[in-house]
């Protein structure tokens, strides 16, 4: 961290001379202790919490100032549109769509959910993580509390403490990646935490080389251990267990913990004893945890192996702080993972007039604390993933996003818009000029070639640094553009759109004719992979993931619709589990909003799932508190009463096209659709 001198009139910012500081410059400034100069805020204690709450939120209230004054500098439209409305004399004012709030603001919904769909990028690329790491701050690090003022705790000095933490976050690190504790690591994603209750905590996935990969019970004892250690040979490290890698105590010892959800522990604790591990049908180790008769007595309560957090030795006893490690040996564990990590920053619930106002919604929803607004004053990372991930543009011929000023001259408009390109049509571009250079798919090609943004343009790799391809989503609904990205994943080297259509030296007309050419519509196995990848990828807690859940499970219907499917009714009752958990969180999220895990545990919404699956012909008595939905409305209280007399049969003969996709059982569902 630089120490600026203020007292100088001009300094270096890389490459570019300045004569100012930014404003983060100077809180971070002010954020360091200087034996030259005497400072009352590192004795002010609550005060100086008070100080780094208000130094964050200004700078961060100034940037979305800018954001919110700068919508009408650029605009965007796609080509087609954008020449025809000029070519029409129409004012470019009113032209394009704003960015509202976009995911270059760090910590934005959309910028929280573009990290998400690159680490499952890195998930599909490298199958799936291996290692699964918490690691939280520990006030009581020598590195801290030798720099305390008297009577001063670390929630005096949250600044001391993030930058003791990102010191060990790198030390961690580097036992890891170039240690190799656990084998030669070719891939990482990680998010750093901050919560309103405790210390900052960051959450990591490692993928191993496969030949490092953990595949055996015996492979998961040699580094994770979820017993006491013994306190003869390992003292240290025993002391470290018994500090911070014991959960609770909760259970029948101690009913008002935190973890304690309707009597019953959320983490599932205490764990049953189990002399060796082995691996769940779900990919989850089991972890040996041997009955010793050994008991030890830890926050008031006696506690055995049963209440400790599984934990790698030797990262514990370097480390002295909670570091929880999970194995993860199955790809069945990979949604819950990556949604848990990318759930994003604790928020408010609010109700909004107006809609559209990102920026306003992202103010009145954000909590800030002490312990975020240190971390982010210094500029440390809040995310990091390795290798990079080069997100691919996709869309049809003419429809790629042009940027413009609007106010600009239309002729300077449309000249700069013929030269605005997209990585698709740079892509096509490569291969119509080289066409003797080896050939690969869209999403293989970042491997072997940059994409230079500012000139818009792909260069071949001049060192061994991979980037992995990732094309964005596209939804059974967009048509086309859906059957256009089916055939990107499979042809290698196509040199156009056009080029696209043919097969076998036969032009097509369409994308899906193409598709059907070339067999990639004769089973269901892309429908399979729909779903399934649907499944995976619109998941977590997350603002944008959560409002992509309907649109989710509307694939499977379009699925049918689009009369393709060779085995509807078989593909369908593959992907129902999936699909009626979803239909259960949508019902109780529509009732109970964010409060939907204070009220219900997984149990009940297991009873829920059951009722709804197996309760095929039912009254509207049992559902008498939810309100109904019509397309994007709601029916009236009113109405809802008025109905309850009715069996769902009367129903559905009365006003088919009207009634609740998910209150129909399964053969209504496949009579219906």
């Amino acid at each position: 961290m630089k120490h600026w001198d203020v007292n100088k009139e001009e300094y270096f910012a890389g490459n570019i001379k300045r004569n100012r500081l930014t404003q983060l410059e100077y809180f971070c400034y002010r954020l360091f202790e200087r034996t030259t100069e005497y400072s009352a805020l590192f004795r002010a204690g609550p005060l100086f919490q008070q100080f780094i709450v208000d130094a964050w939120a200004s700078y961060e209230q100034n940037r979305l100032y800018y954001i919110r004054t700068h919508q009408d500098d650029l605009r965007c439209d796609v080509y087609s549109g954008l020449t025809d409305i000029v070519n029409n004399g129409d004012n470019p004012k009113d032209l394009g769509k704003r960015f509202i709030l976009p995911s270059t603001h760090l910590g934005s919904p959309r910028h929280m959910y573009e990290i998400y769909q690159d680490s499952m990028a890195i998930t599909r690329y490298n199958k799936h993580p291996d290692i699964f790491i918490t690691v939280t701050a520990n006030p009581k690090w020598p590195e801290i509390q030798n720099e305390l003022k008297p009577c001063q705790s670390a929630l005096d000095r949250h600044d001391l403490v993030a930058r003791v933490f990102e010191l060990k976050r790198k030390a961690i690190m580097d036992e890891i990646e170039k240690k190799e504790i656990f084998g030669r690591v070719v891939a990482k994603v990680y998010t750093i935490e901050f919560q309103k209750r405790g210390l900052r905590h960051m959450h990591a996935l490692f993928f191993l080389h496969r030949e490092d990969k953990i595949r055996t019970a015996d492979q998961v004892d040699k580094f994770v251990s979820a017993e006491f250690p013994d306190p003869i040979k390992h003292p240290v490290l025993f002391q470290t267990i018994k500090k911070c890698m014991v959960h609770g105590p909760c259970g029948n010892r101690n009913m008002e913990s935190s973890c304690m959800v309707n009597r019953v522990c959320k983490s599932h604790y205490p764990r049953e004893n189990i002399t060796n591990t082995r691996i769940d049908v779900d990919g989850y180790p089991i972890y040996r945890r041997r009955k010793t008769g050994k008991r030890y007595k830890v926050r008031g309560h006696l506690v055995d192996n049963r209440d400790v957090v599984p934990y790698n030795p030797h990262l514990s006893e370097r480390f002295d702080c909670h570091i929880n490690v999970e194995i993860c040996a199955s790809v069945m564990a990979i949604k819950y993972i990556h949604k848990y990590i990318y759930k994003g920053h604790d928020r408010t619930t609010m109700v909004f007039g107006a809609e559209n106002d990102e920026i306003q919604q992202y103010l009145d929803a954000r909590y800030v604390g002490p312990v975020e607004a240190a971390w982010r004053l210094y500029g440390f990372r809040i995310h990091e993933k390795l290798p990079s991930v080069t997100r691919l543009a996709l869309h049809l011929k003419g429809m790629h996003l042009c940027v413009f000023n609007p106010n600009d001259t239309p002729e300077d408009i449309k000249k700069k818009a013929e030269n605005q390109k997209s990585s698709l049509t740079t892509f096509f571009d490569f291969y119509h000029d080289n066409p003797g250079t080896k050939c690969y798919t869209y999403q293989e090609f970042p491997e072997h070639f940059r994409w230079n943004k500012d000139k818009k343009e792909w260069t071949p790799r001049l060192t061994s640094a991979l980037s992995i391809g990732r094309m964005y989503f596209a939804n059974p609904n967009s048509g086309e553009r859906f059957y256009l990205r089916l055939l990107l994943t499979v042809v290698k080297g196509p040199s156009s759109f056009e080029s696209l259509y043919r097969v076998d030296d036969i032009e097509y007309k369409t994308y899906r004719e193409a598709c059907i050419a070339r067999g990639l519509l004769e089973d269901d196995n892309e429908w399979d992979k729909c779903l399934e990848e649907a499944v995976i990828m619109k998941t977590g807690r997350i603002t944008m993931v959560n409002e992509e859940i309907t649109r989710t499970r509307k694939i499977g219907i379009t699925d049918f619709r689009s009369k393709i499917c060779t085995r509807i009714m078989t593909l369908w009752r593959e992907n129902y589990a999936d699909n009626n958990k979803t239909v259960v969180h949508m019902i109780l999220l529509d009732e109970f909003g964010d409060k939907i895990h204070a009220k219900f545990d997984a149990q009940d919404i297991q009873n829920f799932e059951q009722r709804i699956v197996q309760g095929r012909i039912c009254t509207f008595l049992k559902f008498k508190s939810w309100e109904i939905k019509r397309g994007n409305c709601y029916t009236d209280n009113d109405c809802d009463i008025e109905l309850q007399s009715y069996t769902v049969i009367e129903i559905i003969e009365e006003d088919i096209p009207d009634f609740p996709m998910y209150n129909y059982d399964f053969e209504q569902r496949i009579l219906y659709v």
